[in-house]
């Protein structure tokens, strides 16, 4: 499994540290303006990402996610089963990811990471495993929008696409 890649530019120094399963990790180190020294920063640690898919004419779209690390490497979100992402993703697992503001707006200087996905649905010992990353990483904001879906779900009388009902897991290219 590939580690997640850092998003940092060149001159950060990077050392590795032994797990106790043998697994090398690899921290990196920055020096960023406004907030001081920034340890182990990768793709997955960011708030907002530029999550792009590309439809079968090879045009990327992109779209701003939550995004949370995961183990052996890899990172996910929620979405729905029907979004555009899971429509594209269903004839193409190459996906790029850059760090973005909540906008969808790419960090200057940032750089892509490539990776390839695929859509879990309920059920899948990695749906659960996203939603508690997710759950873990963004705190009460994912139970007040949860909770905020289903009453929106309950007035209407259907579904409004706000309760997630897939997850995303991103692998990422060596």
């Amino acid at each position: 499994m590939a580690s997640l890649d850092s998003v940092a530019p060149d001159f950060i120094r990077k050392r590795s540290s032994p797990l106790a399963t043998g697994e090398r990790v690899f921290h990196s180190y920055a020096w960023c303006p406004g907030r001081g020294l920034m340890v182990g920063m990768s793709i997955a640690d960011e708030k907002y990402v530029a999550f792009t898919t590309f439809r079968r004419t090879g045009e990327g779209v992109s779209t701003p996610v939550w995004i949370a690390p995961m183990d052996g490497g890899r990172a996910g979100f929620t979405t729905g089963a029907n979004s555009g992402k899971a429509k594209r993703l269903a004839h193409t697992a190459d996906v790029t990811l850059q760090p973005c503001d909540q906008r969808g707006r790419v960090k200057t200087g940032s750089s892509v990471v490539q990776g390839s996905a695929r859509i879990a649905m309920p059920g899948a010992p990695e749906f659960d495993e996203v939603l508690a990353a997710i759950k873990s990483k963004y705190g009460w904001v994912v139970t007040a929008i949860s909770v905020a879906g289903k009453i929106a779900s309950a007035v209407r009388r259907k579904r409004t696409g706000m309760v997630p009902d897939a997850v995303v897991v991103i692998e990422f290219a060596r």
